[in-house]
This record gives structure tokens, C-alpha cells and sequence, in this order.
């Protein structure tokens, strides 16, 4: 089902989509981005968690998600390579999962309407409630942590505050102005020079789920009445 917000459209990513949004995850994400088989491996695993942004019909930017059980994975050393297969969610999907996983979002820099990223996280709160789901985690980067490591512990850096009261990441001020948490700086979680490689764990619980979680419709009832 299409949502419609501000001129933005979210719909399904399809196959004839691929060599577009192949484009934009390399805007996006330079050399680290996904290859072609990683997209199409997303795409068929689990399709309804890959979906696009487009406005006027172009496609603005992408984002994919996979079910898994999480506390499964915290037994395990915590990576984004663990967490997604390596990126490719064969082997990491679980529709038997209690959560909803942010593998990846590609919004290119050069989409000036910060709109589009904001309509791709509040469609997957809306994945999670019809799915019956508990959370959403989401791995962050610090990138702006490389310029304060010389002075702050990360830990300090991750929960500091600047002088107006703001998170110091600008990344991670952006998840956690969408209502997310910190749940826990993973070092090691993915090879990123200007985060020194740490992630930090962000989570979204599903207010609905304590209501839902027995009912497939009435999850769908709501998560479709919820407006973007």
C-alpha cells in the first residue's frame, strides 16, 4: 500500500527498480555500498521490508529491514556482518523473530529533502506493528566521534550533551529525535574510520504490541490507520 506525505510516496522496491536504486546506494554509501546480488538477495528474502521513497515519481532514497530475534543475537558477538548475513539476510531473516532489524537506509546527499528519511523510519514503525513485533533496532554510526576521541571516552561522547543540550552525533541525534534509545556501543560493529568502528544499538518498542500481539488483524487495523 502506498503512503502518501508531503509529495513523498512509500511503496515496495521492485526488481525493475534495481539498476536505480544500485545508483543510489552507491551515492549513498560510496565504496561500502551493497552489490546488485546483495540488493536482489533483500529484495526476494524478505520483500515487504525493502521499500522506496520516490517523490514525483523518482525514487529518493531506499530502506531494508529483516525480522530476528535479538536476544538470540546478543548471545553472539554483535556485528552488522552477524546481524545481516553479511548483508545478504539468508541466513539472518526469521519471520519467527520478535523484532524488526534496520539493515540499511540510502538516501543519496544529494536529496535535500530530509523528509525522505524521516517517511522511511516511521513506515518500518508501521512494519513492525503489523507484524506483531516487540521493537526495532537499529545499528548507528558516530561519524562525528573521530573529531572528539583525542578528548572523550566514547561512552561520554555517545550520551554527552553540547552546550544547547543536543546529542553530540548528529547521526545519532537524528534516531533518537525519532523517539529510539540507546540500547548499548558495540565496538567492532562495522568498518567505519570516522565512527572508529563502534555502532551504538538504538531501539523502538511497540506501544501496540501488548495489544496486538494476539491479533494479525487488528495489528493490521492499526498499523493501516496510522497516518505518515
Amino acid at each position: 500500500m502506498d503512503v502518501k506525505a508531503k509529495k513523498i510516496i512509500i511503496r515496495g522496491a521492485l526488481k525493475s527498480d534495481i539498476d536505480a536504486l544500485l545508483r543510489i546506494e552507491k551515492a549513498a554509501w560510496g565504496e561500502k555500498a551493497a552489490t546488485q546480488e546483495m540488493l536482489v538477495s533483500r529484495m526476494m528474502v524478505f520483500p515487504e521490508g525493502f521499500f522506496c521513497a520516490t517523490k514525483n515519481g523518482k525514487i529518493q532514497g531506499f530502506a531494508v529491514n529483516e525480522i530476528i530475534n535479538y536476544h538470540k543475537h546478543r548471545k553472539q558477538r554483535l556485528s552488522w556482518a552477524n546481524l545481516t548475513d553479511n548483508g545478504f539476510l539468508t541466513k539472518s531473516h526469521d519471520s519467527t523473530g520478535d523484532s524488526l532489524y534496520g539493515v540499511s537506509i540510502s538516501v543519496p546527499p544529494s536529496v535535500s529533502d530530509k523528509n525522505v528519511a524521516k517517511k522511511l523510519y516511521e513506515y518500518g514503525g508501521k512494519l513492525a506493528i503489523k507484524y506483531r513485533l516487540k521493537k526495532i533496532y537499529l545499528g548507528s554510526r558516530i561519524p562525528s566521534y573521530l573529531k572528539y576521541a583525542s578528548k572523550l571516552k566514547v561512552e561520554d561522547y555517545v550520551y554527552g550533551k553540547s552546550s544547547s543540550g543536543r546529542p553530540l552525533d548528529p547521526e545519532l541525534a537524528l534516531y533518537l529525535k525519532l523517539g529510539l534509545k540507546i540500547e548499548k556501543i558495540i565496538p567492532d560493529f562495522f568498518d567505519d574510520p570516522e565512527s572508529l568502528n563502534y555502532g551504538v544499538i538504538v531501539s523502538w518498542s511497540n506501544a501496540f504490541y501488548p495489544f496486538t500481539k494476539r491479533s494479525k488483524k487488528l495489528a493490521e487495523l492499526v498499523s493501516n490507520l496510522l497516518k505518515l
